[in-house]
């Protein structure tokens, strides 16, 4: 489904893109024979937590962790202003007001490692959260606005950082490019040559 704010567009695996990866040996999680993972007994918060999920509809940029935000910030002397304001935690009047929560998270998403650290976190927290394959979907064009970054620097960094987490994590990954309405017609063809061209 098309959201009010963003299109469908590049779905893919992470690793196809990095032959050495695709060769390398990686643990993938199995189920155990005869567990029932959906047994109504389960209640507590840990039991939620590590029962195995599949999460099709994560936003890397939207998935931050709010010490991730501050590090950043404080490294490029940003003033995050009032943290609160850096987490959507109940319902907002609009999207725009949504959005404009996410204001000083795109302005850290400045480098490379910036936003390979965002990356591998939200392949990390996945997995604490018990999840075994999710699909992420990130704008670099989102992300690029007002910035000297490049989307194939964007795009690179995002495949770098889900390369390093399926490293270290048996979660698997896919990757979805998607397009921000608010952005203008030319910018979103931009992305969407340049992250057609990455994909396999």
């Amino acid at each position: 489904a098309v959201g009010s704010h963003e299109q469908w567009l590049v779905r893919r695996n992470v690793a196809p893109l990095r032959g050495a990866l695709a060769a390398t040996p990686r643990r993938v999680w199995q189920p155990e024979p005869g567990r029932l993972y959906c047994d109504p007994a389960m209640h507590d918060n840990h039991d939620l937590r590590t029962m195995p999920k599949v999460e099709l509809h994560r936003h890397l940029d939207g998935s931050v962790r709010v010490q991730t935000i501050l590090d950043l910030a404080r490294a490029q002397g940003i003033d995050p202003g009032d943290p609160a304001r850096l987490t959507v935690t109940k319902p907002m009047a609009d999207l725009e007001a949504v959005l404009s929560c996410f204001a000083t998270l795109q302005a850290v998403l400045s480098s490379a490692a910036a936003i390979s650290r965002v990356a591998f976190e939200n392949v990390e927290d996945a997995w604490n959260d018990g999840v075994r394959l999710v699909e992420l979907r990130f704008a670099p064009a989102f992300i690029a606005k007002g910035k000297a970054l490049t989307n194939d620097e964007i795009i690179e960094a995002v495949l770098d950082g889900t390369a390093r987490g399926m490293a270290r994590y048996p979660v698997e990954v896919g990757l979805i490019g998607i397009l921000p309405r608010s952005l203008p017609l030319d910018v979103n063809e931009r992305a969407t040559r340049d992250l057609v061209r990455w994909r396999s």
